[in-house]
């Protein structure tokens, strides 16, 4: 009866008149469901639950007491060795067959919580808790067998760089990519994880260092020779990496060959990047040989936060010192300034660009006046449109603003947004003349932003722009002065904002 129930509903079925050979059935097929009895010839229901649950192999599987006996201690004792269910005979088809679903559909959740707890959810592959329990059991099999394991760790050079210029969504992208390419050109014993961040790692079982590092650096040229690109942009992407082997005669912890391979890794970044290092060529006399990458990676990002707090704190006073200097021009200036951050934080979240690179741009754009106190008044105050020569004057305003503050050294990513705020996308602009995707990208946000901003605003020489009439120009100049995909963005933020943009109200009045 119960294997016509099974089999009605579309699972296969294996049967044993007797506890020793349902055990030897269960151990050897491993079967999702056991359907138990506990009145059976060479040993009760009980003992077979109490022998099952102690293997390793059969401990897992779902055990359903199936019985005539109804006394409540029986029930509850099987209940207590490990069974999930209780089905008193004579049972209802209808029933049995109910709760043998139910239990699959357990089964089924448990294995969904299963991949959730094991496997990385952007890239796919296993994750770093996974990876560590199999990484053990690699292990106690290499030494078992007295064969090598390779490990070997890898790390996305520049990452931080491509999160701040495209955002977190394209740095999924690339983490999803890199993943596919580790996958599909790893060996077929090899296992792929995502170890944390932009860090990967590759197990391989039965292969020594020498194997591992040509595999290595094979991975390491394919990941380099890829067409890399988001948003239209082409660029180069590399990893540094880090092998090391286990040492049968020496340490068998999973930890310890972590951490060898983790500092080979380290010594990679620290000699130039995009390079493979093993951990038998490290001397660890040199310099760069650190034991606790982790403390070092912990300590670095301290280091990291103090000098954006560096930075925002000497930004400030630098802003100070221009309003003092400027005098009654700065109430204009710090307006004018406000708004082209308004601006820009609104495209940026468009662009679905990182929190990190819209502080950059902020940083940037009071940074970039810091040249004006080195203006001669009279060009600053003019109420008539400037003349060639004067314009040239004002065009070297980027470049003072940097002079000024190259001997800080501490605004090396945002100088660059400076330096080229002026580039066209045609490549006709100042002062170098780039264009394209060479010009950096908040230069050519800020450059649509800056432009908006003064069409909008009122001049001693003409009436502001409207808002149509300001994205009728930006629109019209995109591909010569302006990025298309910014000036996309930025139009449509534009007229999301109407209500809430001060200059786009005054704009729009004025007509």
């Amino acid at each position: 009866m119960l294997e016509k129930i099974v089999r009605r509903m579309g699972h296969d079925y294996l049967h044993a008149s007797e506890g020793h050979a349902g055990i030897e059935l269960a151990i050897k097929h491993k079967p999702e469901i056991i359907l138990l009895d506990i009145l059976m010839p060479d040993m009760d229901g009980f003992a077979v639950c109490q022998r099952l649950k102690s293997n390793p192999v059969t401990r897992d599987i779902p055990i359903v007491f199936v019985s005539a006996q109804s006394d409540a201690d029986v029930r509850v004792k099987a209940l207590e060795l490990g069974g999930v269910d209780y089905i008193t005979k004579p049972y209802d088809k209808e029933e049995m067959r109910i709760r043998i679903d139910i239990i699959f559909q357990m089964i089924k959740h448990q294995e969904d919580l299963q991949a959730q707890a094991y496997y990385d959810e952007l890239t796919g592959l296993i994750n770093r808790r996974r990876f560590n329990e199999v990484l053990e059991s690699e292990i106690r099999h290499a030494n078992n067998r007295s064969v090598p394991l390779s490990i070997i760790i890898l790390d996305i050079d520049h990452f931080k760089n491509i999160n701040d210029t495209y955002g977190h969504l394209g740095g999924d992208i690339i983490l999803k990519q890199v993943a596919g390419i580790l996958q599909d050109n790893a060996y077929s014993k090899d296992l792929v994880a995502r170890y944390g961040g932009e860090e990967f790692v590759v197990l391989m079982p039965d292969t020594n260092c020498e194997k591992a590092e040509i595999a290595g650096e094979r991975l390491r040229k394919i990941i380099k020779s890829t067409d890399w690109r988001i948003s239209a942009e082409d660029f180069t992407l590399t990893v540094s990496m880090g092998v090391d082997t286990l040492d049968l005669n020496g340490t068998s912890e999973g930890s310890k060959l972590i951490q060898r391979a983790d500092a080979a890794l380290y010594t990679a970044k620290n000699q130039g990047r995009d390079r493979l290092v093993r951990w038998d060529h490290i001397d660890i006399s040199e310099d760069d040989f650190i034991t606790n990458y982790e403390e070092y990676t912990q300590t670095q990002n301290l280091l990291v936060e103090m000098s954006d707090n560096l930075k925002d704190d000497v930004a400030k006073s630098l802003c100070v010192h221009i309003q003092n200097t400027l005098g009654k021009q700065s109430a204009d200036l710090d307006d004018c300034v406000d708004q082209v951050i308004t601006y820009t934080k609104a495209v940026c979240e468009e662009l679905h660009v990182s929190e990190d690179f819209i502080n950059q741009l902020i940083l940037a754009t009071r940074l970039y006046n810091l040249g004006k106190i080195s203006i001669p008044e009279d060009i600053l105050t003019k109420k008539t449109a400037l003349t060639p020569k004067e314009r040239q004057v004002v065009e070297q305003l980027p470049l003072i603003s940097i002079k000024l503050l190259e001997p800080l050294g501490i605004y090396s990513r945002e100088m660059p947004i400076i330096r080229h705020r002026s580039e066209k996308f045609d490549g006709t602009g100042f002062p170098d003349g780039i264009k394209g995707q060479k010009i950096p990208f908040g230069s050519r946000i800020l450059a649509v932003v800056d432009s908006f901003n003064a069409m909008t605003s009122p001049r001693p020489y003409r009436d502001p722009f409207t808002l149509e009439q300001a994205l009728s120009e930006l629109e019209n100049c995109s591909q010569t002065k302006y990025d298309p995909q910014v000036v996309e963005a930025f139009t449509k933020v534009a007229r999301q904002n109407t209500a809430q943009w001060p200059l786009t109200q005054m704009a729009v009045s004025s007509s």
